[in-house]
């Protein structure tokens, strides 16, 4: 496979799992503001921000725009280790470890999925006018496809 065809695939598996680390966080945002405004701030800031970042990096890849992508993810991964390692200093109860579930953890994979695949890209996928995700192939609408499923299952399943 040429290297402006993996680019393309990894921009678009990042903005995939930036979209999937979205719905999760989306889903306990109302959860999040009943603890403390500021958690509900934070996961509401954190879905918009890869809701948006995902289409856009579809759309618009470059260098810029991805570094954005992976260094915010990065940052809600950091949030997310801290909760749950030492505790977070701000909130109803100040360095009280959060317990781990699937829903997070997952999240938190799609995140680092997120960084990684932006972090491998040797050069920017080049647009030539048009979306990336109409140019790949079916095994990677697949992939997409379980990868929503997976996504839904987790937060259906909830913390």
């Amino acid at each position: 496979m040429d290297e402006a065809r993996q680019s393309k695939q990894r921009v678009a598996g990042a903005a995939m799992l930036a979209g999937a680390a979205s719905i999760i966080h989306a889903s306990v945002i109302g959860e999040h503001f009943g603890e403390s405004i500021l958690f509900g701030l934070f996961f509401a800031v954190a879905t918009a921000f890869q809701l948006l970042w995902a289409p856009a990096a579809l759309t618009w890849p470059r260098r810029g725009l991805l570094i954005v992508g992976a260094a915010g993810n990065a940052a809600i991964m950091l949030v997310w280790l801290a909760s749950r390692s030492v505790g977070l200093p701000v909130g109803p109860e100040p360095w009280s470890r959060e317990t781990v579930a699937l829903p997070d953890l997952l999240a938190t994979i799609f995140e680092g999925g997120v960084v990684l695949l932006v972090a491998s890209l040797r050069s920017m996928p080049p647009l030539q006018g048009e979306v990336l995700i109409r140019r790949l192939g079916l095994r990677f609408r697949a992939f997409a496809v379980v990868l929503f499923v997976f996504t839904v299952f987790a937060v259906l399943r909830g913390h």
